[in-house]
């Protein structure tokens, strides 16, 4: 199973729908994303060392998607890598994406997709 790995940087992003974000890159295997986490004072990762469990995040309109939950207890399972655009459609996750937006990522879903496929695809509850 390939290793995922964080790396934020200091750029800040401002959405159309006023919300601040943090580039970042989201390395799975060999193969790096571009990704984006809410700023405004929202929870997010610590730098540290992190099991994850295969599972479904639900949007705040109720859709199911299948993501990646952090475990700990910093994260009390509420920290999801997931499928997302914008900074606004986050509140401490991370988004992948296949390439940077001005401000967000784009083809979220396809580099879920791929992420899913390095790690040995999804199924849910596999750590």
């Amino acid at each position: 199973m390939a290793t995922i790995k964080l790396k934020r940087t200091n750029i800040t992003v401002r959405d159309s729908k006023g919300a601040n974000g943090k580039r970042g890159t989201l390395t799975v295997g060999k193969t790096q994303y571009h990704s984006i986490e809410r700023g405004d004072g929202y929870k997010y990762l610590r730098p540290g060392n992190y099991n994850c469990e295969l599972g479904y995040w639900t949007s705040s309109n109720g859709v199911r998607k299948e993501a990646i939950r952090v475990l700990g207890s910093y994260s009390n399972g509420r920290i999801y890598i997931h499928p997302a655009n914008w900074p606004y459609q986050l509140a401490g996750c991370i988004a992948p994406g296949t390439y940077k937006l001005k401000d967000g990522v784009g083809n979220s879903r396809k580099a879920m997709r791929q992420i899913f496929n390095a790690i040995g695809g999804f199924s849910q509850g596999t750590k």
